[in-house]
């Protein structure tokens, strides 16, 4: 199940890959833990080349789980041909934004 969830990202990513730009949300799966808050987050991210690991709040995520796996909502910094640079939101324990594929993201309805 997980495998067609992801299919359906990336395809739906690919579709849409023309309308990302700088400034846009899109959510990238990441890995959920406890943070030091109630309203906060641990939030880890892996994409293709970095591993970005930070505090989040908890309405940062697209389903706000203590812990397991979701969706945090990044901010896209710059577009290439196949990658994104985007940024995330909360306080970065490495590096503020991170460079992955296009295939690591999805759009969809943002809670506001």
């Amino acid at each position: 199940m997980q495998e067609s969830i992801l299919q359906w990202q990336v395809s739906t990513m690919r579709k849409q890959a023309v309308d990302l730009v700088a400034g846009k949300k899109v959510w990238m799966p990441c890995d959920v833990k406890p943070g030091p808050f109630p309203d906060e987050r641990l939030v880890r991210v892996k994409t293709d080349a970095i591993e970005w690991c930070g505090f989040v709040p908890a309405a940062g995520l697209r389903t706000p789980v203590r812990e397991g796996r979701t969706f945090v909502c990044t901010t896209v910094l710059e577009v290439q041909e196949d990658s994104f640079l985007a940024a995330f939101p909360g306080e970065s324990l490495t590096t503020s934004a991170v460079r992955g594929s296009l295939s690591r993201v999805t759009s969809g309805p943002l809670r506001t």
